[in-house]
């Protein structure tokens, strides 16, 4: 039986920067925090292939698994190989679209619920939750990209389930669609990235 922090052999990185495809920050590749399942990555970049080719930007991912078979802190879970964050896109208040995510490692740029839609988890206190960003931002959620980036996963075999906060799925027009859930109040706010879970 294989040992849970021995490095698993069917796994790679992610590519770090290339036109279609890149990790938010050096730190994600530096410290070996991009592998996934070595069947995934053609699926990966094919994803990115495609997004590109629809909005000239590269699909932006976060963290994904380590090297070894073991939970990646401080996660819940990334430790199989299967799981993958990926940014959201923004765009600024002049329309300028932003490639990377407004924080420097991508977690933290929260697209909070509006006036009109309801909080997730009204008075909880939630992981890693730094609060929501100051309403005069110079960045918003880019909706047009997100739901290109959304249909692609989507619409993906390969894709099991993505979890995103209820409000984003509700803006975008996805509720009720089988593959996307919400991780609860537990967990981390999923309205920074899209946590993806592979097959």
């Amino acid at each position: 039986m294989q040992s849970l922090a021995q490095s698993d052999p069917n796994r790679v990185q992610l590519p770090c920067e290339r036109e279609h495809i890149r990790a938010q920050h050096k730190l994600y590749c530096d410290a070996g925090r991009n592998y996934v399942r070595l069947s995934h990555v053609s699926v990966i970049e094919d994803w990115g292939r495609d997004y590109f080719a629809q909005t000239g930007t590269p699909l932006v991912y976060l963290d994904g698994s380590g090297k070894e078979n073991r939970r990646l802190w401080p996660h819940r879970s990334h430790g199989s190989g299967d799981q993958l964050d990926i940014a959201l896109p923004f765009i600024t208040t002049d329309e300028t679209p932003l490639v990377l995510a407004p924080t420097p490692l991508g977690y933290g740029s929260y697209e909070p619920p509006v006036l009109t839609e309801q909080p997730s988890c009204e008075g909880s206190s939630r992981p890693a939750d730094f609060g929501d960003p100051p309403g005069d931002r110079e960045w918003r959620l880019d909706s047009n990209r997100m739901k290109v980036l959304l249909s692609i996963i989507l619409d993906s075999p390969s894709t099991s389930r993505i979890f995103l906060e209820p409000h984003l799925t509700a803006r975008l027009g996805f509720k009720g669609h089988p593959k996307i859930g919400f991780a609860g109040c537990f967990a981390a706010r999923h309205d920074d990235h899209i946590h993806i879970v592979l097959e």
